[in-house]
C-alpha cells in the first residue's frame, strides 16, 4: 500500500464514505459537492456500528465488508472541511479526536482492489462508549 504522504500533489484525492457523506444522505451535498467523478460503490474491511444517540455510523477495525462509496475530489482538495465534520485534527492525540483519518484499500463488488483512499475510523472503545449497535450486514443508512 502506498503511503499517502508520498502521493504526487497533482493526484486526485479519494475518500471512502459509509455514512452521512454517502450520496442521498444528509451531509453529502454540503460536503461533497466538489467531486469530479461519479461516486463508486465499494467496500472496506472493518465493522460498522450505528451510534444511536448521534444518528450516524462508526467504522472500526475488523474483517466484515463495510459498504459505501469512493468519492474523488480534484488534486489539491483540502480535507479540512471533512476533518472538521468528523472531529479529526491531524496532530491531536487519538484520544481527543472522535475519528481517525486512515489510508485503506477499497474493494469493488467483485472483491478486487479498486483503489486506495482516505477514510474515517473510530476506536472500538469509543464506539462502545457511544452506544454503538453492530450492523452485521455491513451497511448503514440514515433511515435506520
Amino acid at each position: 500500500m502506498a503511503s499517502p504522504n508520498l502521493l504526487p500533489v497533482d493526484m486526485k484525492i479519494k475518500v471512502f464514505v459509509y455514512g452521512t457523506l454517502m450520496p442521498g444522505e444528509c451531509n453529502h451535498q454540503a460536503y461533497c459537492h466538489r467531486q469530479i467523478e461519479p461516486p463508486t460503490l465499494g467496500y472496506v474491511l472493518g465493522q460498522i456500528y450505528h451510534l444511536q444517540y448521534f444518528g450516524y455510523p462508526a467504522l472500526a477495525i475488523g474483517e466484515d465488508r463495510v459498504w459505501g462509496y469512493c468519492l474523488t475530489f480534484p488534486p489539491g482538495f483540502s480535507l479540512e472541511h471533512l476533518d472538521s465534520l468528523e472531529d479529526y485534527q491531524p496532530g491531536r492525540s487519538p484520544q481527543e479526536n472522535v475519528y481517525d483519518r486512515c489510508w485503506a484499500e477499497i474493494f469493488d463488488p467483485q472483491d478486487q482492489v479498486m483503489t486506495e483512499a482516505w477514510l474515517y475510523r473510530m476506536d472500538s472503545r469509543k464506539i462502545e462508549q457511544y452506544g454503538g449497535i453492530y450492523l452485521p450486514h455491513g451497511r448503514w443508512s440514515g433511515k435506520l
